[in-house]
């Protein structure tokens, strides 16, 4: 309901600054935090294991500081 109305008074104003948005409807959360969520709401949290950034292996440069706000 929230992202529905945000996403209605987006397209309502005049703000001519397009752009990508993120939309977390208030709560301050870490990607991380994001996608164990969405496991546990669905039901898979016994069912994956997911990793923390510091212990994920990659060659990608990761910022220190990636919340959603």
């Amino acid at each position: 309901l929230n992202l529905a109305r945000f996403l209605l008074d987006l397209t309502a104003s005049n703000n001519k600054n397009y752009g990508i948005r993120h939309f977390t409807d208030g709560k301050v959360m870490t990607w991380y935090e994001f996608a164990r969520k969405i496991l546990i709401d669905e039901g898979f949290e016994d069912k994956v294991d997911l990793l923390r950034g510091e212990k994920y292996r990659t060659f990608a440069k990761r910022p220190e500081n990636s919340i959603l706000l």
